[in-house]
């Protein structure tokens, strides 16, 4: 009977594994897409007025998201430990303790971090964007080439442009042997932490908001697109790329890590060893790894170590 009990559990604390991120994933990114639409069809204006109420259900679901991803970082070693005894001993004993032992002065840095980078700099750059886009469309006469199309068709190319942008971008930061100005005075920052979950996933300089979204929200303004629309494909974004750095044993599972870069794949590229970081660049979606020679399937149970390892200020690593 005994053994039995705990068989049971193994294959319960498996199929969390595979498939728990998948349904978290799907509840929360499936809703907000669901939301778009509504919102199209009812546009909130972005002075205070009653129709910014709209926006309340759609920023309540990101906080939920959110809320919810972080529990199931708290809970995943206890969850998943009877999943396999390397990932329990992993889980127990190393893993938990770590992230139980921050400190509240150390997890407060990284918040003022995420927060100074997507809630200030982030918000900034894509009104800015916003506002500047539109001016030089009505300057230049750029017709609203998306005027008028589907809102989930005009949300898909939103996604699409804003996504291989940050590939690129993301690839820049890491090209040349990682001796460039943008790796080494912002994106070295977001490697440096040894310890991978979502707390330190929120260690970010705040010029990568301006980077990540700066350009494509400057384009897309310009083609016709709506301030609301653009803070709207920010969240979705920030949303779809929380998961990549949940580091308590989760996994994107079968289907959705085909598609999206999850745990299993980015935590590898956080690895101490240079060749891994130019591995995995893409922020959302692995077809642009997989079209541009980047892609590397995830290692079964890689754990590290993270850092930025061998490419240092003044390394001469290649």
């Amino acid at each position: 009977m005994g053994a039995r009990v705990e068989s049971s559990g193994q294959r319960r604390a498996q199929w969390l594994r595979r498939w728990g991120l998948t349904v978290w994933f799907t509840t929360f990114v499936g809703v907000q897409v669901l939301t778009f639409p509504f919102l199209s069809a009812h546009p909130p204006a972005l002075a205070w007025s009653p129709e910014l109420l709209r926006l309340l259900p759609w920023l309540g679901g990101v906080g939920l998201g959110m809320g919810s991803l972080f529990v199931l970082e708290g809970v995943g070693p206890r969850v998943l430990a009877p999943a396999d005894p390397d990932l329990g001993a992993h889980l127990l004993g190393d893993f938990g303790p770590r992230l139980r032992g921050y400190s509240w002065a150390r997890r407060t840095r990284w918040l003022f971090d995420a927060t100074l980078c997507w809630f200030v700099a982030g918000v900034t750059t894509i009104v800015g964007s916003s506002l500047l886009g539109h001016a030089l469309a009505e300057a230049a006469s750029v017709p609203a080439l998306l005027d008028g199309w589907p809102p989930l068709l005009r949300l898909l190319v939103a996604f699409l442009l804003t996504d291989v942008h940050s590939y690129f971008r993301h690839r820049l930061e890491h090209a040349g042997g990682e001796r460039s100005w943008m790796w080494r005075r912002v994106h070295r920052y977001h490697h440096e932490p040894e310890v991978m979950d979502l707390w330190a996933g929120m260690q970010v300089h705040w010029l990568e908001a301006l980077l990540v979204f700066g350009p494509p929200c400057l384009l897309l303004s310009a083609l016709g697109f709506a301030t609301w629309e653009l803070l709207f494909l920010f969240t979705l974004f920030l949303l779809i790329t929380a998961t990549q750095h949940v580091g308590s044993g989760w996994t994107s599972g079968p289907i959705m890590g085909q598609i999206f870069q999850g745990p299993d794949a980015h935590l590898r590229h956080h690895s101490v060893v240079q060749r891994d970081r130019l591995e995995n660049l893409a922020d959302c979606l692995t077809l642009w790894d997989r079209l541009f020679g980047t892609w590397v399937p995830p290692r079964p149970g890689f754990r590290g170590p993270y850092g930025p390892g061998d490419s240092g200020p003044g390394s001469d690593a290649g």
